[in-house]
């Protein structure tokens, strides 16, 4: 399956979270919520369904939650095929495609916002870093001691915190060979960072869909 990979051409670099405010209903939960929040798909011309990453793949898309469990679910009892009313092939490993491609997101976007100088790596570095900047988000390695995850959060204590890659990964998007915790200042990337990191949380096991469940008179449709 071929993965949508963020570009950095100015007229491609990656945009706001969708201005959208419209409501999508998955095809699982049949609840609805903000497009932004939810994961969509489409059929590429092989008939395959494959994931919207970066949500602006031409053609009809059906949108599910960003939970690991309906993704499966989806896939094992044919809801893609029904969502589509069409004839789609759903490849067993989507669910994995769908994380690495989120965790790819997530990556490039922390490699984006470092070349804009947005993002200090290291505490010493984010401790210089915090008394210059108002922070957006703190990342903190999945493979973190407890101590150091509380260390950085005291630095910006009511900031989001994103805590699903490993030190490796963090340090490649980086450029460095570790990285166990940063700080992202508040602008667009931090936010879109916060955003893709909401999307990716739901993959590592179950959500409460009805927690953040939408009133049903919003709009449905999909696109």
């Amino acid at each position: 399956m071929a993965e949508t990979a963020i570009t950095t051409d100015a007229e491609e670099r990656p945009s706001l979270p969708q201005r959208d405010t419209g409501l999508r209903r998955c095809i699982v939960s049949r609840v609805k919520r903000p497009r932004a929040a939810m994961l969509r798909f489409v059929v590429d011309p092989d008939g395959r369904v494959v994931f919207d990453v970066a949500d602006r793949l031409p053609g009809r898309g059906v949108w599910l939650t960003p939970d690991r469990d309906f993704l499966l679910k989806a896939i094992k009892t044919g809801r893609f095929k029904a969502a589509f009313k069409a004839e789609v092939e759903t490849q067993p490993d989507l669910a994995d495609t769908v994380t690495a491609l989120l965790d790819r997101r997530l990556s490039e976007l922390l490699g984006l916002a470092r070349s804009a100088s947005q993002v200090a790596a290291g505490w010493e570095q984010s401790q210089q870093f915090s008394r210059r900047n108002k922070i957006g988000l703190v990342v903190v390695a999945s493979d973190a001691a407890p101590g150091s995850r509380r260390k950085l959060q005291g630095l910006a204590p009511n900031a989001p915190v994103m805590d699903m890659l490993d030190s490796v990964t963090l340090g490649q998007a980086l450029g460095r060979e570790r990285v166990v915790n940063a700080l992202v200042s508040r602008g667009r990337f931090a936010e879109m960072l916060e955003r893709e990191a909401a999307r990716r949380r739901g993959l590592n096991g179950g959500q409460d869909d009805g927690a953040a469940a939408m009133t049903p008179g919003g709009e449905g449709s999909n696109s």
